[in-house]
């Protein structure tokens, strides 16, 4: 059984991070446009044929460290968003609970 206790402990952390669930999502977003901005940088400085120039611009060391910025923002955003989840989750085994209570 879920207490009120729980409920309240999880409510808040809903409220508490809906301002760093936003923000990680948009640091998700800039990541994303700067990997995509390292990318077009090196693919237009390289010449050869578009696909040796695509493989040459991944293999960049800026490329790779943008793609793996872009990894990290995105892993913190999914846990945070994966913890907001499992809060939600209590919340309607509350309501679940609290219904049957009252019906039975």
């Amino acid at each position: 059984m879920i207490t009120e206790e729980q409920l309240e402990k999880v409510l808040n952390k809903i409220v508490d991070t809906d301002v760093l669930a936003a923000e990680k999502k948009v640091e998700v977003e800039r990541r994303k446009f700067v990997m995509t901005r390292v990318m077009d940088a090196h693919f237009i400085s390289n010449t050869g044929s578009v696909e040796a120039r695509k493989a040459e611009a991944r293999d960049s060391e800026k490329y790779k460290q943008a793609e793996n910025q872009y990894l990290d923002a995105y892993l913190e955003a999914e846990k945070l968003n994966n913890e907001r989840k499992s809060c939600a989750l209590i919340v309607e085994v509350y309501r679940t609970q609290s219904a049957n209570r009252r019906m039975g």
